[in-house]
């Protein structure tokens, strides 16, 4: 097909190629309605996309973009339907050294690829880890770990909600995301192969400085509602 006359549309399209692009994230639950009576939790899945039409990777650690962190420190806000008040939350506080940048390292888990024209999945278990069965929130907040029999242990545990865990069955429910948590955000042009150094690179570690000057325009995300029941 023959390339398109100069046009208007010129500009706009350079735009997307050169500008920052702009993020726009899907979010899903699935089951739609969770049954404590089922011991695997559903599961929250984030499809995530880019208007760029080039490759970029993005740094996801303390962001929404890592979902199974972001649960455990409040990036989500949770909502009960029925009486209309914000659910508290668990809120792990993480403290750890620098971050690597680096092939065949642990923290290559938290670089995101995002595709042209390609909406990219991220999932996690919608509840406190994918090994623990939710319970409800009669018991979840007496704060004690229950063995394989439902027995109480010396083991202590949050008493706060994460996902359906620590939930009331019979509740609906809205999950949003919280605002502030895209400041900042590390990104680079590229995929992630090209964007992770070798171990003996002078960049192997992450500086913020080593981000695109430009900021993602990350698009409003709309909240989804789900049910729980017993």
């Amino acid at each position: 097909m023959a390339s398109p006359s100069p046009s208007p549309s010129t500009a706009v399209q350079d735009a997307v190629t050169t500008g920052p692009p702009e993020i726009s994230i899907t979010l899903s639950i699935s089951p739609n309605t969770y049954h404590f009576s089922d011991p695997t939790p559903p599961k929250l899945s984030l499809a995530v996309a880019s208007n760029a039409d080039r490759p970029l990777t993005i740094f996801t650690f303390h962001r929404i973009l890592n979902p199974h962190l972001a649960l455990a420190q409040r990036r989500f806000v949770l909502t009960d339907l029925t009486d209309g008040l914000e659910v508290p939350q668990t809120n792990i506080k993480l403290q750890r050294p620098a971050f690597a940048r680096m092939h065949g390292h642990p923290d290559e888990e938290y670089y995101l690829e995002i595709l042209p024209g390609v909406s990219t999945i991220v999932s996690t278990a919608f509840a406190r880890g994918d090994d623990d069965p939710p319970q409800p929130k009669a018991i979840v907040q007496r704060g004690v770990v229950l063995d394989e029999n439902g027995n109480e242990t010396t083991a202590r545990r949050s008493k706060l909600a994460q996902g359906v865990d620590g939930l009331e069955a019979g509740h609906r429910y809205r999950l949003d995301v919280a605002s502030g948590g895209f400041h900042n955000v590390w990104w680079r042009w590229g995929t992630k192969e090209e964007n992770l150094m070798e171990p003996d690179s002078a960049d192997r570690m992450l500086r913020q400085e080593q981000s695109e000057k430009a900021t993602l325009v990350f698009t409003a995300i709309e909240g989804i509602e789900f049910s729980v029941e017993d």
